[in-house]
């Protein structure tokens, strides 16, 4: 393995955790205890080791983070960009599980996509469009926001393309949207780190919004970010985005 490859890696690391304490609330007891990482040569030993880790082979992944060991697991992809935009995304997973004891997947994964795209050169820049989430939610029907945040763990998954880039689009929202969205944000924040159930917290967020309105801004946000919803039909398996 590349020492240079593991600096670099570190460095992003480094620079990702400042970015996270600076836009994402952390509890008091938040401590400086160090964040195991592993780097992977190759896809081979990152996989086994990944299914010694989590009994499961994962497919298609470029990292993961396990929150049973609290450990960071990456491997070293051709593609140097890639690799770096992985490591954002599952570091923000491990500071996540740091200051939040359970927070719901869409956060989770909503805030790594958004912090996956972060131009990094310089001064963090966040909220960047990401084409690929606005392109894959512009070819599926719309999700009713009570039917997405009322989905299964298993469900979610087994439709992550949507519903990663419906969290990301949520996400990017939530911090870029109406001005108003901001103490939904902190509520949110709040909650979760006081370890409130998901659909607990989503309700207190909300409890004076119109939803209606809320989720008609959604939608308009969409569009601002240059997203035309063009529905393909219905697949037989009743399944989009794989």
């Amino acid at each position: 393995m590349s020492r240079e490859i593991c600096i670099e890696a570190s460095r992003v690391l480094e620079k990702a955790y400042l970015a996270y304490k600076a836009y994402l609330p952390a509890r008091a007891t938040d401590t400086l205890e160090r964040f195991p990482v592993y780097l992977f040569a190759t896809e081979k030993g990152y996989l086994a080791y990944s299914k010694g880790v989590t009994g499961t082979m994962p497919m298609r992944s470029a990292g993961l983070y396990s929150p049973v060991l609290r450990q960071l697991l990456i491997w070293n992809l051709p593609r140097r960009i890639a690799m770096m935009q992985t490591v954002r995304h599952e570091g923000l997973h491990q500071y996540i599980d740091r200051v939040m004891p359970s927070p719901a997947r869409w956060f989770n994964e909503g805030h790594a996509e958004y912090f996956e795209a972060a131009r990094t050169k310089g001064s963090w820049r966040l909220g960047l469009v990401r084409r690929d989430h606005i392109k894959t939610l512009g070819l599926s029907p719309k999700m009713s926001l009570e039917a997405f945040m009322n989905q299964s763990a298993y469900v979610f998954l087994r439709n992550a393309r949507f519903n990663y880039a419906f969290s990301w689009l949520l996400v990017h929202y939530l911090h870029h949207g109406n001005p108003k969205n901001k103490a939904i944000l902190k509520s949110l924040f709040q909650n979760y780190i006081a370890g409130k159930a998901h659909a607990q917290v989503w309700e207190i967020a909300t409890k004076n919004i119109n939803m209606l309105a809320f989720e008609s801004g959604l939608w308009q946000h969409f569009k601002k970010l240059g997203g035309v919803h063009q529905p393909r039909p219905k697949p037989k398996n009743g399944r989009y985005g794989q």
